[in-house]
């Protein structure tokens, strides 16, 4: 039996164990930020956990804010949830917006006159009205709202796709898909109607519109399996042919994603993906484009396939252009790129000498292949080169790109399996540091995880018996052939010295990854200025504890232990701790 002060001390620290691991677990539950996924790019920050549908976002650069809102069931109701966030990522309004009870879905956002915002929403309800309506209001800086919805389209006609651009001056032109029919309608910055909506074209869907800085509208939709083009005078408005730009290849399993409309100061780029549900590449995904100079004669052209690398370590290069984005990776022969690039989505306001364009592609993480955001960069009517934007643990998708007049990037997707998170991330400097600041959920990410994966890389001990076989070999003769090859013996202690530099060497070999991969990295996001302090000090502090633990055993046993049995302790526990902290290299981190 123990002493009742043993019980008590042993009854305090089990107490206390339960109280770490129950706030850790507690920790644990906030959800987690996303990893770096690129020098330009911030976490993924996370904002909602019950987004069912597609986000709409616009950046406010004057007041420094981001404005964001997605379908949302978080209370338990079907609602649309608004958001606004400040430059340093707080939330400063997050609201569920009071809109009439049916299904309400694809909220756009667009900025008006003074601080309030366009707001857009198609609407059906089930009961009363089987079709889908688009629906207009103005949002105020708190997210109220600045008058009642109104009705914009013909509520005898379905609604299906819709997009718009800004005027420039505070008004929206708005395009949408009615019964296969392109409808286009301008309001100014007040809300009221500039130009009453119209039929621009006679069979048409998935419009896409932009405008450029000579104030003319360019108009591309879809008409079977073609893309057509038109450009219009904003002054006469007017319903339009279009004229075809590309064609699509499409199978009978086949679902296209756009096309999207990007616009730089001299080029127009039309982007789509393609998407195989069936035969032998079901499952995969495609992304092509093509470009031609705004203001030319337009011709049919042949589409370009992107070549996306999808390693997890990009061979990022120095790039310098209109958007703060300073590393990107070049393209690659299809041969060898991703085998799902998805969901384009380009910036929607200004034009810039590039026209940025963000999408969903898979991407080796670890082991799996994940289907992460990253942002691609087109110049001078070409491919330039992409960078990764998001890095989360599950599937991503339907991206969203906000920039302002300085080239700062924004990007919101969801994220998961049914697509229920909603992430975050930006390029702005200010922002970009608040997000990646170390928080508490970063804490219990790391102890947990890399708890788990440090126990299942010391479970590889028998591996470590390929580097330290040789050493041990050699002191096992020699141990055998003396009869005292004590440790206070110097041709002991110059062959044990020896046995170590053999026992580091071949172990260098073994795993030659111990040089590159920076400790820590598989588990949290280490800062630039620590990779190589680590890279140098972990070996020498993982040989230290191993000689340090060695030396007490040695002290205990004085003078009776050999060299045999001190190298022995000292490179099993070398051999652990580094197994525990490099193991999960073959968890596929390199």
């Amino acid at each position: 039996m123990l002493p009742t002060y043993y019980k008590m001390k042993t009854l305090k620290a089990v107490q206390l164990i339960l109280i770490l691991l129950t706030g850790l677990l507690l920790i644990g539950c906030e959800t987690q930020k996303g990893r770096i996924p690129s020098p330009d790019w911030s976490r993924g920050l996370p904002l909602g956990s019950s987004a069912r549908g597609t986000i709409g976002m616009v950046v406010d650069e004057e007041r420094g804010r981001v404005h964001l809102s997605w379908p949302d069931t978080s209370n338990g109701e079907k609602t649309v949830r608004y958001m606004q966030l400040d430059d340093e990522a707080e939330i400063q309004v997050d609201i569920h917006l009071p809109l009439a009870e049916g299904i309400n879905r694809t909220p756009r956002l667009a900025l008006a006159n003074g601080e309030n915002l366009h707001f857009l929403w198609a609407f059906r309800n089930g009961k009363n009205q089987p079709l889908w309506t688009l629906n207009y209001t103005q949002l105020m800086a708190d997210g109220r709202f600045q008058h009642d919805p109104i009705l914009l389209s013909n509520p005898e006609r379905k609604v299906g796709s819709y997009q718009f651009t800004s005027d420039g001056e505070g008004g929206i032109f708005i395009i949408w898909e009615s019964d296969d029919d392109l409808y286009l309608s301008h309001l100014t910055g007040d809300g009221a109607t500039a130009v009453a909506p119209f039929m621009v074209v006679k069979n048409g869907k998935e419009p896409a519109i932009r405008i450029d800085k000579q104030d003319r509208l360019h108009l591309i939709w879809r008409k079977n399996d073609q893309i057509m083009y038109a450009s219009l005078d904003n002054d006469t408005l007017q319903p339009a042919e279009g004229v075809k730009v590309a064609r699509v290849q499409l199978g009978n399993s086949s679902a296209m994603d756009g096309p999207v409309l990007g616009l730089s100061d001299e080029w127009a780029y039309v982007l789509w993906s393609v998407a195989d549900r069936g035969g032998v590449e079901a499952g995969t995904s495609r992304m092509e484009y093509i470009a031609f100079p705004i203001g030319a004669a337009i011709t049919e052209s042949s589409p370009t396939r992107l070549g996306l690398m999808p390693v997890e370590e990009l061979p990022y290069e120095a790039y310098q252009g209109d958007y703060q984005m300073t590393q990107l990776a070049s393209a690659i022969p299809i041969a060898h790129s991703s085998d799902f690039v998805s969901q384009p989505a380009a910036v929607p306001q200004g034009q810039h000498n590039e026209v940025a364009v963000v999408l969903a592609m898979t991407q080796q993480l670890r082991q799996q292949n994940v289907t992460q955001i990253a942002t691609a960069v087109f110049k001078e009517g070409a491919f330039v080169g992409f960078n990764m934007s998001g890095k989360t643990e599950a599937f991503s998708q339907e991206p969203v790109i906000g920039s302002d007049t300085a080239g700062r990037l924004h990007a919101a997707w969801r994220e998961g399996g049914h697509g229920q998170m909603v992430f975050y991330a930006t390029t702005a400097p200010v922002t970009r540091d608040a997000i990646n600041r170390f928080h508490t959920g970063d804490a219990s990410n790391f102890i947990f995880n890399g708890g788990i994966e440090a126990a299942v890389g010391m479970m590889l001990f028998p591996l470590a018996f390929v580097w330290v076989l040789p050493s041990l070999t050699l002191l096992t003769i020699w141990h055998m052939r003396r009869e005292d090859d004590l440790l206070s013996d110097p041709p002991t202690q110059l062959l044990l010295a020896f046995s170590f530099i053999s026992y580091h060497t071949v172990k260098l070999l073994f795993w030659p990854f111990m040089t590159i991969y920076v400790p820590f990295s598989a588990w949290t996001d280490v800062p630039n200025g620590w990779a190589v302090p680590l890279q140098i000090s972990v070996p020498l502090i993982i040989f230290g504890i191993g000689l340090f633990t060695a030396v007490r055993k040695h002290k205990k046993s004085r003078p009776y232990m050999s060299g045999l049995l001190f190298f022995f302790i000292a490179a099993a526990v070398d051999a652990l701790l580094t197994l525990a902290i490099y193991g999960v290299n073959f968890l596929g981190v390199f």
